[in-house]
Formats: C-alpha cells, sequence, structure tokens
C-alpha cells in the first residue's frame, strides 16, 4: 500500500527545470494507452495502484481510451472511485499508438512520465526501481525488463526472435546505457518531461508503429542516453492469439514495415535503399533454416531464420512502396500492417 499520497498538482504542468535529473520529490504521471481491453485492464490498474514510493515521490494514472467500443469508461471510472492515487481516464478518438501517448502527455501534471500497456502487471516497486536508476545515473530516459507472462517451460522453447515478438525485453544483466540500435520500448518506459520539451511527442505520421523507437533516436540526437534499469521489471501477458505461426509471421513483417519508415525518415531515399539490398543480402543466409523449420513444423512454426526473414520481406515490400510508390502502392498489404490488426491476427474463428 502507497502510504504517501499527494494530490495532484492542478496547474498546466511544472515550470521547465535545468536539464538534469532534480533530487526534489518530484511526480510521476503513469500513462497508460488501451482499447478494447476492458478485460486487462483492472488487473493492470490494480498493480499500479499498489506502487510503493517510499515517500520518495507522488503519482497518478492516466488512462487513456483510444475510442475502445467495450466498457473500458466504466471500468476506469470505477476503479477511480476507490483508488488509493488519483485515477483520470481520457478519450483519444485518432487512432494509433502515438496520439494516445501524446494526449496523455499534454494532460499530465508530472515531472516524469512513465509508459506502460493495458496487458501488463506491474511488481509494487517497479516505479521506484526507475526512478531510483535515473537518480543514480542522472539520465532522463530508462527502460526496465519485460518478462512474458507464460510458463518458464513454454518460454525455452521459443527463438530469441519470438521472444522479442510477444515483447519480452532482458538485453542486459544490470544498469547500463543501451548500445546503438537498441532502445526501450514504451511498455515499461521512464522519461523525464524534459526531454519530450527539447525533441517534441511521439511522431503521429508513423501509422505502423516505430514511433518510440523515432522518440529514442531524436533524444539521442540531442545528446540524451537511453538507459536500462535492471530492477525495474514488470510482466507482459501473452494472448492466445499471439502463439500461432500467423501471428508471428505477421508481426516480424510489421516491424520491417515500421523499420523502413523509420529509416527514411532518418537517412532519406538513397540510405533507404542502400539498408534495403544490405538487409536482403544478409537474409539470404537464413532462407535455408527459414524452409527448414516449415518442413519440419518447429514450435509455433517460427525459428530465428523465419523471424528474420519475414522481416526482411516486411522491410523490402514497404521500400518498394516509398521509393516507387506508382509502381508498388500495395495498399491493401500496407492496411494489413496496421498495429490493430494484430488482435485478430491468428484468432481461431
Amino acid at each position: 500500500m502507497n502510504l504517501c499520497i499527494s494530490s495532484p498538482q492542478t496547474s498546466a504542468g511544472p515550470a521547465t527545470i535545468p536539464f538534469e535529473v532534480s533530487a526534489a520529490m518530484p511526480m510521476i504521471s503513469v500513462i497508460v494507452p488501451t482499447f478494447n481491453r476492458a478485460h486487462y485492464l483492472q488487473g493492470a490498474l490494480e498493480t499500479l495502484a499498489a506502487q510503493e514510493t517510499d515517500c520518495r515521490f507522488s503519482y497518478e494514472i492516466l488512462v487513456v481510451d483510444n475510442a475502445s467500443k467495450d466498457d473500458t469508461r466504466t471500468v476506469v471510472r470505477r476503479f477511480a472511485e476507490t483508488s488509493p492515487v488519483p485515477v483520470r481516464y481520457l478519450y483519444e478518438s485518432k487512432p494509433g499508438d502515438a496520439p494516445p501517448r501524446n494526449r496523455g502527455i499534454r494532460e499530465s501534471h508530472g515531472q516524469w512520465l512513465a509508459f506502460f500497456d493495458d496487458d501488463q502487471f506491474a511488481p509494487p516497486r517497479w516505479l521506484l526501481s526507475l526512478l531510483t536508476a535515473a537518480q543514480r545515473h542522472n539520465c532522463l530516459v530508462l527502460g526496465g525488463p519485460v518478462h512474458l507472462d507464460l510458463k518458464e517451460s513454454v518460454i525455452t522453447k521459443l527463438s530469441p526472435a519470438c521472444r522479442s515478438t510477444l515483447r519480452e525485453m532482458q538485453p542486459y544483466r544490470g544498469d547500463q546505457p543501451y548500445v546503438a540500435g537498441a532502445a526501450p520500448g514504451t511498455g515499461n518506459l521512464l522519461v523525464s518531461r524534459q526531454v519530450f520539451d527539447r525533441v517534441g511527442l511521439f511522431a503521429e505520421d508513423l501509422k505502423g508503429g516505430g514511433s518510440d523507437w523515432h522518440l529514442i533516436q531524436k533524444a539521442r540526437s540531442e545528446g540524451i542516453s537511453p538507459w536500462y534499469a535492471a530492477d525495474a521489471g514488470i510482466r507482459h501477458r501473452v494472448e492466445p492469439n499471439r502463439m500461432t505461426p500467423e501471428y508471428f509471421r505477421w508481426d516480424a513483417t510489421n516491424g520491417g514495415v515500421a523499420q523502413a519508415d523509420t529509416d527514411y525518415r532518418q537517412h532519406g531515399a538513397a540510405g533507404l535503399l542502400m539498408r534495403c539490398l544490405l538487409r536482403a543480402s544478409r537474409s539470404a543466409g537464413y532462407l535455408p533454416g527459414h524452409l527448414l523449420s516449415r518442413i519440419r513444423k518447429s514450435v509455433c512454426g517460427a525459428t530465428q531464420s523465419s523471424m528474420i526473414c519475414w522481416r526482411t520481406t516486411g522491410y523490402l515490400r514497404r521500400c518498394l512502396t516509398i521509393l516507387a510508390p506508382d509502381l508498388f502502392p500495395q495498399k491493401q498489404f500496407h492496411e494489413s500492417t496496421n498495429f490493430r490488426t494484430g488482435r485478430s491476427v491468428g484468432v481461431k474463428s
């Protein structure tokens, strides 16, 4: 139970402070975007409301409903009536992963913004561990481990790429900066408001995902290194449809599309073409393994080789559309890579 609760700030937000981690007692705004997951949301909120602060910070919870059709609004409002910490319901009609995050940022009061998914569980000292690591290492962006809410016997049978697809993230043994090419995801992320003041919000024009990766890259360009907080782990649910070959293929392909969009924004058409050719040549070596896995029907039909080949396919197809949109519009394919489509991929009728 959180024994040190303070009321949320009522001003438009904290004043801009020097570009460094403050040692003063801060407020954290936990932002939870959600879409049609009222059946999971109660469990997530219960773990968030039970955070231990050790009297070192206060916090609020903002649930941003991205135009759900279920009873999300009712679940949040009922929970808020008895919650030991402030809980606010926000409605964001613009679809996508970035708009609800940005709505939460604009409406929040905290000096720190924590991002959490609606299908996760947070241990009691999750927020405290993130803040402690931020103050210890004087960093402004932090991510933590994401553990799969599956039996260990099931997890060990999955390839590293499959586990990553299911949102597992355990890149390092201890606290350290993320290396180039790696970044925390928004399922377990703490960001100082100073960062958004400096680099802007999540990019809403990245329709297929990747706005979190893009934000981290913008922060890095400003000299802000993201850190990994090894003690700040959470558990991520795995829905049954995600343990199917159809879902693994969809997610890997979608990841390739999102990466191509990001590379195009950062490196332009010439840089994208060069990376496309390099990716294709490297992936050729994984084709035999991919074909063998199809013959042997490996676990979930998704070996490491298969995941790499599917991701490359998504990357190549997106590159064709970007570089030659009139010749390769692929409208139906790109509509299928919308991040919400994954909710129905692999679902048994």
